[in-house]
């Protein structure tokens, strides 16, 4: 799946977690993950193939992505990426 990994990413680290749980596993502390999915991601041209862009300014992602209440954040971003 290209350009969906920080979604995999996400989505691998949520049912983990739940497996964690099941199993008797607590983390201190809440976990909050967070991730967007693009399903009309816009592409540019690059060579030798275009890459996938994001309709939605970097900075402004970042700020609605970042909890200021989180002890630590994961950030997968693959948006230059394809």
């Amino acid at each position: 799946m290209v350009s969906d990994d920080d979604a995999i990413v996400a989505l691998a680290s949520a049912y983990k977690l739940l497996e964690m749980r099941m199993k008797g596993d607590r983390i201190l502390g809440d976990v909050i993950i967070t991730t967007y999915i693009c399903p009309n991601a816009p592409s540019k041209p690059y060579k030798p193939v275009p890459m996938m862009d994001t309709p939605v300014d970097i900075f402004k992602l970042l700020k609605l992505e970042v909890d200021d209440r989180a002890d630590a954040i994961l950030s997968v971003d693959v948006t230059k990426a394809n």
